[in-house]
């Protein structure tokens, strides 16, 4: 029997210098159902996991849709996996991201010769062919929890290992970056500087989805910081809007993103005055009323980053892509390049230690 509604985690390596964790629900194109046997997983080398829980069409066997929740999926999202999987394994980018002075110039005028730049159909083609198709949104909503996941208890058990597998990824990257910063604070100690306690045991995980309602921009979903407390408590407001977060890193590649800033609770007074120099709301095709300082209402963080994020003390942000992004492949490659160097720029400044 061909197994269906598999769990692939794939860890795409970036040379000898980094690897990045991807959590993807994928299956097979045969519809029919069997226990979740097969994991394929890679580990990365540094404390980033991606998830895309709504990236699927493949229905199983048995399972009917839905009656309650949304059914529909992230339209294309399966693409922009595939692309950051690209970018993500590019050697040409992987050294010239991990050798220039983070100002974002340098990467930009490298990468752009490199061959994640082009998307080549027929290579994307023959490996969705060996990876699947993802399990349909109408079977079960991993971004739900377990009660309002699935209606048929055939999915239970994808749903709890799917969940279990970032789990287990989660406690990996935090002990990852555990000893790495207790390596630095025994070089302190050694060398007689500074030995303040360090921030160790860091992680961040992005819960990556689409959305239409701003076609144009990438939305921050964070329950208005409910989900990034540990940058916020270690770092402040710049570890979610400045210029080396991943949002910030975006907006200086030239992405429009969503908010631009952060609820006026955190900022301080000297920066609640920064309202006058943010563009205004995108116009939303849903007529909803956006605040420039508030996360838009029906995008700001589900069931992934919320629960992930008080249970295992990590920051968790939803990134909602707009349609625009996800429409044409070459569109797709240039975002997904620009979001690979904001994350590489967001982990060397606020995940491991200086060196």
């Amino acid at each position: 029997m061909k197994d269906v509604g598999r769990l692939i985690v794939q860890i795409i390596k970036i040379d000898k210098y980094c690897n990045i964790t991807v959590v993807v629900v994928l299956g097979c194109d045969i519809i029919m159902y069997q226990n979740d046997e097969h994991i394929y997983f890679c580990e990365g080398n540094i404390p980033v996991i991606i998830t895309f829980p709504h990236s699927g069409s493949t229905k199983i066997k048995g399972v009917e849709t839905r009656k309650k929740g949304v059914i529909h999926g992230d339209d294309h999202t399966d693409k922009v996996a595939k692309a950051l999987m690209n970018a993500f394994a590019c050697n040409a980018c992987s050294i010239v991201n991990n050798n220039n002075n983070n100002n974002g110039q340098k990467e930009e005028e490298s990468s752009t010769i490199c061959n994640c730049s082009i998307w080549k159909e027929n290579d994307a083609e023959k490996e969705y062919e060996m990876a699947g198709h993802s399990t349909n949104r109408t079977c079960c909503d991993f971004n739900r929890s377990a009660e309002n996941a699935y209606e048929n208890t055939v999915m239970k058990q994808h749903h709890d290992l799917y969940h279990g597998t970032i789990i287990s990824f989660i406690n990996k990257a935090k002990q990852l970056s555990q000893n790495n910063w207790q390596q630095q604070q025994q070089q302190q100690s050694d060398d007689g500087s500074d030995n303040k306690p360090l921030w160790s045991g860091r992680c961040l995980l992005l819960d990556m989805h689409g959305q239409s309602d701003c076609p144009d921009h990438i939305l921050r979903g964070t329950k208005n910081m409910t989900t990034v407390q540990p940058l916020l408590q270690r770092y402040g407001v710049d570890a979610i809007i400045g210029d080396n977060s991943i949002f910030g890193g975006l907006r200086a590649r030239e992405i429009p993103i969503f908010p631009e800033s952060v609820p006026t609770e955190y900022l301080l007074s000297k920066e609640k005055d920064i309202s006058s120099s943010l563009p205004p709301p995108p116009e939303t095709r849903s007529k909803t009323s956006l605040d420039q300082h508030m996360e838009h209402p029906r995008y700001s963080g589900a069931y992934t980053v919320v629960h992930h994020a008080l249970a295992h003390s990590i920051d968790c942000i939803q990134v909602e892509i707009g349609f625009h992004y996800r429409l044409r492949p070459q569109v797709i490659v240039d975002l997904t390049r620009r979001l690979r160097d904001s994350i590489l720029t967001f982990n060397k400044t606020y995940l491991i230690p200086p060196s």
